[in-house]
């Protein structure tokens, strides 16, 4: 389970916290750079007003920290939410993170947020970030305004965040 002192808190317009060791969201293996819309991307998290876990990407824009967030079926920048949460390592050793196929994955290895996990899907040569739901077996990713849900032998392949 996600604690407190993983993430930072930040607000729409904050300068991107550089000191502070947040978690790239690439690192997945055989994904390039150009396979995510923000290549210097990392793991972000928005809790919407009604307690439900959203989970995205962060970026830094000239500096300043911009996001993206899916959910029920539309994306949301970080200007419009009230602030959000960037991942970041601790300073515990236990806090080592990878991304692991859904297929191979332990599931109390897994990062959860609530009952969701971190998740990247592949398709060739793009990825989409998004949230798994490990005991439905589902992942959902947002792209160009289009949810899409991803079951079955999609979700097995897919990759999800992991402690070691």
């Amino acid at each position: 389970m996600a604690t407190e002192d993983m993430w930072v808190t930040v607000r729409p317009g904050d300068p991107f916290p550089e000191q502070q060791k947040c978690i790239r969201a690439l690192g997945v293996p055989g994904l390039d750079q150009e396979a995510v819309s923000h290549p210097d991307s990392y793991i972000a998290l928005w809790l919407r007003p009604d307690g439900e876990a959203v989970c995205g990407t962060a970026w830094n824009e000239g500096g300043i920290v911009k996001a993206r967030f899916t959910w029920d079926g539309k994306q949301f920048t970080g200007e419009e939410t009230n602030g959000f949460r960037i991942l970041k390592y601790c300073e515990h050793d236990s806090d080592k993170y990878h991304w692991v196929r859904a297929k191979e994955a332990n599931e109390h290895a897994l990062l959860y947020i609530g009952e969701y996990v971190p998740a990247v899907v592949v398709c060739g040569k793009d990825a989409a970030i998004g949230k798994a739901n490990w005991q439905r077996k589902m992942v959902w990713t947002c792209e160009n305004n289009c949810e899409s849900c991803h079951q079955d032998e999609e979700f097995s392949n897919c990759f999800l965040l992991a402690k070691e």
